[in-house]
């Protein structure tokens, strides 16, 4: 959907056929549907890797399509210090 491509992997792309507001709260849907079962597990260090691993997967989408690393992603980063 970022990169406005009307195919993923061959097959019409979701938000082609469902538009893109449906899309996006679909993937939102799915994100906090993990979210749920990684707490499930009940481990202390479970939540916090997934959310690194989430936060990882948005900058690495960031960074793919400006080519740059965004002021929140900067901002993200200063406070992880």
């Amino acid at each position: 959907m970022q990169d406005n491509s009307f195919l993923r992997r061959g097959i019409p792309a979701a938000h082609t056929i469902y538009g893109v507001p449906s899309t996006i709260n679909a993937m939102n849907f799915v994100h906090f549907l993990g979210l749920n079962k990684v707490e499930s597990v009940n481990h202390p260090k479970a939540m916090a890797l997934c959310t690194e691993h989430l936060l990882e997967l948005y900058h690495g989408q960031g960074k793919k399509f400006t080519g740059k690393i965004t002021t929140c992603v900067r901002l993200w980063k200063i406070t992880r210090r």
